[in-house]
């Protein structure tokens, strides 16, 4: 079973980008197709509920060869960025990792703030913050995603 996973970002004028990740065949992380941006006054109930759809789209991707890079799916994650390039998109730029807790149950969410290391480091999670809220409670679950970013770094 894949664990969901999803990553939310804020750009310096608030905007909000949602987006699901999956994994690939050797491991790691990338995003998928399904992304949405948000305003940033978007409230907390729906922020909850958007982010548990991108972590229901998460999924098992083939692995990409180097000469797929950049992917298809990163540039339409700039494009709703309003970002040019990938440094442009690290410019100023907060976000937080939320995945389904290891647990019996699969009733928790984990939401981690990152610390954003810039284009060449990307985002470093900083799970000394972390917080688990419950899956069934999106409004609290969207309040625990606004409190990441604000510990995002």
């Amino acid at each position: 079973m894949v664990r969901q996973h999803a990553s939310v970002y804020q750009r310096s004028n608030g905007r909000l980008i949602v987006a699901s990740l999956s994994r690939t065949a050797a491991g790691f992380g990338i995003l998928n197709d399904s992304m949405q941006g948000a305003a940033a006054d978007i409230e907390d109930s729906r922020l909850g509920v958007l982010v548990l759809e991108m972590m229901n789209a998460s999924g098992l991707l083939p692995t990409p060869s180097p000469a797929d890079y950049p992917l298809p799916q990163y540039r339409r994650l700039l494009a709703l960025a309003g970002a040019r390039s990938h440094k442009a998109f690290h410019t100023d730029c907060l976000s937080v990792d939320v995945y389904a807790a290891p647990d019996a149950e699969a009733t928790s969410v984990v939401v981690v703030p990152t610390r954003n290391l810039g284009a060449k480091g990307g985002f470093e999670a900083n799970r000394d913050l972390e917080e688990r809220t419950s899956m069934a409670d999106p409004a609290a679950l969207g309040a625990a995603v606004r409190r990441g970013l604000a510990r995002s770094e």
